[in-house]
């Protein structure tokens, strides 16, 4: 045997060696960690059977952030008094327990403004009120595009900065990945405060890029707050979407709800730079007529998915109707189990999600839920009227629960997402009349026919839904 043989034969043996150790201690760290059964099986298998793609994929979707990011995050998180005064139905006690119970914000008052169902009004709308911004504006948002709407957006931002308006903009690293530099640039050097959520390093030790912050949040002068499912980019006036529609649904608020909003952004900021942000003190009087809500900030860490939780709750105490809207339906199994034991109940569910694969793998996995919750009752239906992406639940039409999160283990698991919940009959009922105009745009899925179905795509559904965990 020559030299060569043997030093390939030894650095064969070293390769295999360091191979199976590292395949053995990611499956350890697996093991260790607080992720669902099913999770921790997918992964296990996904190592085993192909080592080198599980290794890269655990490394990038899987590993939990680190305990010195969650003790930053904590650090970071802004308690705020509730405002005095407040008034709300003693039968909704228990909710409001649970909200406290997971260290969210309320019940706060808040006033709806307005409802946006397209982005055309919305951004004159929001433009229009950073025009008037007298002290701040503080913009958290998932995709911020430098295309024509991200111009005129970042056009009225910049002259605002220049009158001396404080202006910040909390964009993350993988949504908005594609926005140009010269972009960020621009606003930095009229004075805007630009800040980037969570970039993937591996020189720091971040190889993370699944948890990323989906909140769309906009604070202006601590008066008025926009919640929703809008990012800012031309996609979200149709440019592109079926039929030139873009559904979505989004909220201007007013009252002192607006000042937990700008606590959950001044957390996220206090995470995204250390710096440590100053919130009013101040957070008006109770308006009359307004509305008890909640703002969920939902995140990764067990004790705060608070979206989730609440969900679950409103579901199994839901009495009469459940109408769910969603861009993507991935649910876990605590979540489908909750939506038959109501349609076992007599409550009326209704699910409507969209009828375009706006990500087919997504809604291939999407589609292998539908036969189980047919069979136990719940109306499915697929909106046709455009690209849906709105995200709304609405609960015995008094509950509403509108904001950024998807029905799906990356909304309710991973992502930093945030929700308003309102405890409002006439709330509930503008959502209720805005779903069933959905509803006339949308395409009713029948059991019979579903049942039907060739083998074939049934199969592709199954082998798709094997990868729900990191959808």
């Amino acid at each position: 045997m020559d030299w060569a043989t043997y030093w390939l034969a030894i650095l064969s043996v070293l390769l295999s060696v360091a191979t199976v150790g590292g395949q053995l201690a990611l499956i350890v760290h697996v093991l260790r960690s607080t992720k669902e059964p099913i999770s921790v099986l997918f992964w296990i298998l996904l190592l085993i059977f192909m080592p080198i793609v599980g290794a890269v994929a655990y490394l990038l979707f899987g590993m939990e952030l680190k305990k010195r990011r969650l003790r930053r995050r904590h650090r970071g998180r802004r308690v705020v008094a509730t405002p005095k005064g407040i008034e709300f139905d003693r039968d909704a006690q228990p909710v409001w327990n649970l909200v406290a119970n997971l260290n969210q914000l309320g019940p706060w008052p808040m006033t709806v403004e307005r409802f946006f169902c397209d982005g055309e009004s919305l951004f004159d709308d929001l433009v229009e009120s950073i025009r008037t911004a007298k002290h701040s504006i503080w913009i958290e948002t998932y995709l911020f595009r430098s295309d024509a709407l991200g111009e005129r957006v970042a056009e009225a931002l910049c002259e605002r900065a220049r009158a001396s308006v404080d202006v910040r903009i909390l964009y993350d690293a993988v949504g908005s990945y594609k926005t140009k530099r010269r972009f960020w640039r621009m606003l930095r050097s009229a004075g805007v405060k630009v800040a980037c959520f969570s970039p993937a390093n591996p020189l720091k030790g971040r190889f993370q890029i699944q948890y990323r912050n989906h909140r769309k949040i906009t604070v202006i002068d601590d008066r008025c707050g926009y919640v929703g499912g809008f990012n800012i980019g031309e996609e979200y006036l149709g440019a592109g979407a079926p039929h030139g529609v873009w559904r979505d649904t989004h909220l201007r608020a007013t009252g002192p709800i607006v000042t937990a909003l700008a606590a959950v952004f001044a957390q996220d900021w206090d995470f995204g730079t250390g710096e440590r942000l100053p919130l009013s003190c101040s957070v008006g009087e109770p308006q009359a007529g307004g509305a008890a809500t909640a703002v969920l900030a939902s995140s990764a860490e067990w004790h705060i998915r608070s979206i989730h939780s609440i969900l679950l709750d409103r579901i199994a105490t839901a009495r009469e109707r459940i109408d769910l809207s969603t861009a993507y339906f991935v649910p876990d199994p605590a979540l489908r189990f909750a939506l038959c034991d109501a349609a076992r109940r007599g409550v009326a569910v209704r699910l409507l999600v969209p009828g375009y694969a706006h990500k087919r793998f997504v809604r291939w996995a999407s589609q292998s839920f539908y036969t189980e919750l047919l069979r136990e009752g719940v109306d499915i239906h697929e909106f046709m009227g455009g690209q849906f992406h709105a995200k709304v639940a609405t609960f015995d039409r008094r509950w509403s629960l509108v904001g950024s999160a998807n029905l799906d283990a990356r909304s309710l698991r991973l992502n930093d997402e945030v929700a308003m919940l309102i405890d409002s009959p006439a709330v509930a009922q503008q959502l209720a009349a805005q779903f069933q105009r959905d509803l006339e745009a949308s395409v009713c899925i029948e059991p019979s026919g579903w049942l039907h179905r060739s083998r074939r795509r049934a199969v592709v559904e199954r082998l798709a839904s094997l990868m729900s965990p990191i959808l």
